[in-house]
Formats: C-alpha cells, sequence, structure tokens
C-alpha cells in the first residue's frame, strides 16, 4: 500500500514537472506554402529506366522533396517502380527544374502508356517537416518514346 501512494505521488510530481517543461516552449505556427508541380516530359532512357522531367514552384522560397511512381501494363505484367531525388531541392516563385529516373522493380519498361505519379512537398519554414507544409502532385498517363 504504501508503495501504490508512493508511485501515484511520483506518477503526478512527473506529470506536473512534464507539463511545466512542455509550456516553456513556445509554439509556433507552421505556414503552407503553395506549392505547385508540372511534369514537362517523361522519357525511356536506353538502360530502361523511366526519366521524369519536370518544374515545381513555391508561392515563398523553400525547399522540397520530389518523388516519383510509375507504372505500365506490358502484357499480363504490372511493370511497376519508384524513385526519389537524392537531394532537398531549393523552391520558389521562379520554378525549379526536377529530375526523377525510375528503375523498374518488376519487369522493364517498355514504350508505350505509362502512368506517373510525381509528388513534391514542401520543407518550411523550419526545413524539418516536409508532408505538414504544402505539397502537390501531378498523375498523369504519357505516351512513352525512347529517348535519343
Amino acid at each position: 500500500m504504501v508503495h501504490s501512494m508512493l508511485f501515484r505521488r511520483l506518477a503526478v510530481v512527473l506529470s506536473i514537472l512534464l507539463l511545466a517543461i512542455l509550456s516553456a516552449f513556445p509554439v509556433q505556427a507552421q505556414e503552407i506554402v503553395a506549392v505547385d508541380l508540372t511534369i514537362t516530359s517523361v522519357t525511356l532512357d536506353r538502360t530502361g529506366e523511366l526519366i521524369i522531367m519536370g518544374i515545381v514552384t513555391c508561392a515563398e522560397p523553400a525547399e522540397v522533396f520530389v518523388r516519383a511512381d510509375a507504372s505500365e501494363q506490358v502484357g499480363r505484367t504490372l511493370v511497376f517502380g519508384s524513385d526519389e531525388m537524392n537531394d532537398i531541392v531549393a523552391c520558389g516563385p521562379a520554378g525549379t527544374a526536377v529530375r526523377v529516373a525510375i528503375t523498374p522493380q518488376v519487369g522493364s519498361f517498355r514504350p508505350g502508356q505509362v502512368n506517373v505519379i510525381l509528388y513534391a512537398f514542401a520543407c518550411a519554414p523550419d526545413f524539418a517537416i516536409c508532408l505538414s507544409n504544402g505539397a502537390d502532385s501531378v498523375d498523369q498517363t504519357f505516351k512513352v518514346k525512347p529517348s535519343h
């Protein structure tokens, strides 16, 4: 019984300390950054990678994380893959060119109809949180030809 009372008192003290610590830090409101994404081309290179080019613009200076998914029905096989840019890129009102190369995880991409989804997630204002600060995605089907 003495132990249970001691544990309850300790729990109350710890709760009060935690509340005091959390209330000491200022809470900053996260601003949403308007992001606009456009796919400019989708090509198939000689190695079988799907090359997705696009432009990302942000209403105000930010950094963005860009990733892409692609799929294509080749006979009875659904060929698909995903990848992302290796680096977070600067984004602003002037626009930034982005490039994502997708190596298929199953099968091989071929010339034909390919469904592409390109995503951009703003990482502003503190560059620590990307998903909650603004995003855009484009989901389109392209007739893909080999690049020369």
